[in-house]
């Protein structure tokens, strides 16, 4: 077709819009566009730029009106609008392909609102369904799909306006709709010639629905959510959960192949889909799991048991046997890819505070049906439907974070632990050293959580909580690349310790041939180039330290003779080292200067820890630029950097009263005073130590003389620096007064 005749073609199209609507004007439409579009795709094949001078010309500005006019007025074309949209469609289709400036035209003409309002109008007409949907139909919408999935290619705008459209949704509502994943399985489709070119087509549709929809999940995109699509979306789930039909023979390769893929396409999208649509969206999170206070045996299936029945019981259709052992492995793997998101989608759903109570059964006190079956789940070996055992990995990790999730609740945490749910004995071979690193996880992540609740710290204890985590070596150079997971590890420790004799004696204590658990703490301070790791690890010590320090006077002598030597365990340089090194590097966070400053006070009231702490408040830190372990640190924007401890113990005290809270400043003065006055025991050892503390006195008596006037904080701070000062004075007086 020459270029005068196209232009002919094209004039001829933008004058029927103006047209009599009737089918004289249709039957024109259809015919003008079907050569429009047939010139593009011969244009595309001979590498003829015909698509540049049509997209410049009035045709995107025709195809758009005419189209809006062909769907009028309920959004579905009929008669001779039918085969026109279908042509326009084409027309819109081809003339995007691998041309980004005609997409920005069709875009800017709103095109892409007419194709998806025939889309959505055929996903929201009852007169279209899974059992009646005209063919003529599904090759529009198909065609519109097609239309779509071109101008969508590459060009953001285009995305973005089809995402607010909502047309991701739409095409997934309708995609459903056209092809209900799993039916063929049941019908004789191979019965009449008719049947099976109908499913062929509706096969074909699946695809090019998922094809679409692809592009929104590679990228990142969430669609819009609307909860009256649940039980459309869960249908994809279906064909994967036994009981399946009896397999039926279809000898045509080629179709068999594309119902059984059109299975896993729309698997895969809804799984994709949702698992991104739960992260995202509130909405959703409260929909899924929306039922789940039913009982168990409750004949209805809400949205979140039919999640868990997915997971649990999801496996390979018996018809996938008789295809090649290749096609079998892929699918599988993207049932299993399919199982992982849909786990993540109930971890999510439970991580919603709103969800919280629905979740755990409001009228069960030890949790209601779902927190029952996520306690089923937690052993990795499981027992399947077919009573057949099985190491069930998936179900482990959903269980654990999803129940980790939950209990944020001290009251629910507090139900887990004891008679009947009992949780810890089922969690702690999922910390044998062998275990999937993915396993622990969560096994640690929901120990972490029910550490929390102060009453269950005696009984994890007991149970050998802290043993099992030492035997688990994942506190070993072997697991530093799972540095979150060994950070909720040490979480665990870190609270189980907190005020708790017993638990802090565990973690001193070596197990088997593994060395004590805090002793591998050590090993994670020396080497890891992560602050925060190295941090929480010495939570951990000062934890110990303040349990060991402060027991109560009262215990018997077996209990101080265990806690001396728990305390001759730490009292080295290598803790008063990390102790004073998080000091120093914590400006930003009060809460982990004041548990290092408490934790060396107490050590070095000790004999033999006074000379530990002062050699390490005093010696410089490491600082190095290019090293991530040792940056250099600022406490000000045009302050001096700190180059120790003692410097940042300075800073404390000469920084105005609000830079940080009066409790730690009154601290470090208890720290000062308690260092510093026994300075001149060590004075041969010592002797830097001393000097740098007289030049902190300074800085302690600037504290004490402050303003004379201030909060009853303030002014328990200038008398924790009066009583510092009064301290030194003692001793040197001592000194002084003692007979040559």
């Amino acid at each position: 077709m020459t270029v005068a005749e196209l232009d002919i073609l094209v004039a001829q199209l933008a004058h029927l819009r103006a047209a009599s609507d009737d089918d004289q004007k249709w039957a024109q439409v259809e015919d003008k566009a079907r050569s429009v579009a047939n010139a593009i795709a011969d244009g595309l094949r001979a590498n003829d730029p015909v698509q540049d001078k049509l997209g410049k010309s009035g045709l995107p500005d025709a195809l758009s009106t005419l189209l809006q006019q062909a769907i009028a007025p309920d959004g579905i074309p009929r008669g001779l609008k039918a085969q026109s949209a279908f042509q326009l469609l084409r027309v819109g289709a081809n003339l995007c392909i691998d041309h980004d400036a005609n997409r920005e035209r069709l875009l800017d003409v709103k095109y892409l609102e007419h194709a998806t309002a025939l889309l959505e109008a055929y996903s929201a007409s009852p007169a279209h369904n899974e059992d009646n949907f005209p063919l003529e139909d599904i090759k529009i919408a198909k065609i519109a799909i097609g239309g779509l999935i071109n101008a969508s290619l590459g060009l953001h705008e285009v995305r973005t306006r089809l995402s607010e459209l909502r047309a991701p949704l739409i095409v997934l509502r309708l995609a459903n709709v056209v092809y209900r994943p799993g039916k063929w399985a049941s019908l004789q489709i191979t019965s009449s010639p008719e049947l099976t070119e109908e499913w062929k087509l509706r096969s074909g549709f699946a695809d090019w629905a998922c094809k679409f929809l692809e592009r929104y999940t590679e990228q990142d995109d969430t669609p819009s959510f609307s909860p009256s699509d649940l039980d459309l979306l869960l249908i994809s789930l279906r064909p994967f959960i036994p009981p399946f039909p009896t397999p039926i023979d279809i000898a045509d390769k080629s179709l068999k192949d594309g119902l059984l893929n059109a299975d896993l396409k729309s698997l895969e999208n809804v799984s994709m889909f949702l698992e991104s649509v739960t992260l995202d969206v509130a909405d959703a999170r409260i929909s899924l799991a929306q039922g789940a206070a039913n009982g168990i045996d409750d004949e209805s299936t809400p949205p979140l048991k039919q999640l868990t029945r997915f997971v649990e019981d999801a496996r390979p259709p018996p018809y996938w046997a008789s295809s090649p052992e290749g096609d079998r492995k892929r699918w599988e793997k993207t049932l299993s890819t399919c199982k992982g998101a849909i786990v993540k989608t109930i971890i999510a759903i439970a991580g919603d505070d709103t969800n919280m109570a629905l979740l755990w059964g409001s009228e069960e006190e030890s949790g209601g049906w779902f927190v029952k079956k996520m306690i089923e789940w937690v052993p990795a070996a499981y027992t399947n439907v077919d009573a057949s055992p099985e190491i069930r990995d998936d179900l482990s990790i959903c269980a654990t974070l999803t129940l980790g999730n939950i209990i944020r609740k001290d009251s629910y945490s507090a139900a887990l632990v004891p008679p009947p749910n009992s949780i810890i004995p089922k969690l702690l071979p999922l910390l044998d050293p062998q275990a999937d690193i993915k396993v622990k996880h969560g096994a640690i992540s929901l120990l972490k959580n029910l550490a929390i609740c102060v009453s269950n710290r005696k009984t994890m204890g007991e149970a050998g909580v802290i043993e099992k985590l030492t035997e688990s070596r994942i506190w070993t150079p072997s697991a530093d690349m799972a540095g979150t997971v060994q950070i909720s590890a040490i979480g665990v420790v870190k609270h189980l310790c907190a005020s708790n004799i017993a638990n802090t004696l565990r973690l001193l204590s070596p197990v088997g041939s593994e060395m004590s658990g805090m002793d591998q703490l050590f090993g994670i301070i020396d080497r890891s180039e992560t602050l925060a790791l190295r941090s929480e690890a010495t939570r951990v010590l000062a934890n110990i330290v303040r349990s060991l320090c402060s027991a109560n006077n009262s215990t018997g002598e077996a209990a101080k003779e265990d806690r001396e030597e728990g305390l001759a365990k730490i009292t080295h340089d290598q803790a008063a080292s990390a102790l004073a090194e998080m000091v120093a590097r914590s400006r930003k966070y009060p809460v982990l200067l004041n548990e290092g400053v408490v934790a060396l006070t107490l050590l070095g009231a000790r004999s033999e820890g006074a000379p530990l702490v002062v050699r390490a408040l005093e010696t410089p830190l490491e600082t190095d630029v290019s090293n991530s372990r040792h940056p250099p640190i600022t406490p000000l924007a045009q302050g001096p950097p700190i180059l120790s401890a003692l410097d940042m113990l300075a800073v404390i005290l000469s920084s105005p009263e609000r830079a940080f809270p009066p409790e730690l400043r009154a601290n470090v003065c208890a720290l000062l005073g308690t260092v510093g006055k026994d300075a001149a025991t060590v004075r041969d050892a010592t002797r830097t130590a001393v000097r740098a503390l007289a030049e902190a006195n300074a800085n302690v008596n600037h504290s004490a003389a402050a303003a004379t006037t201030g909060s009853g904080q303030e002014k328990l701070v200038r008398a924790a620096a009066a009583r510092t000062l009064e301290m030194w004075a003692q001793k040197s007086q001592s000194t002084q007064n003692r007979p040559q």
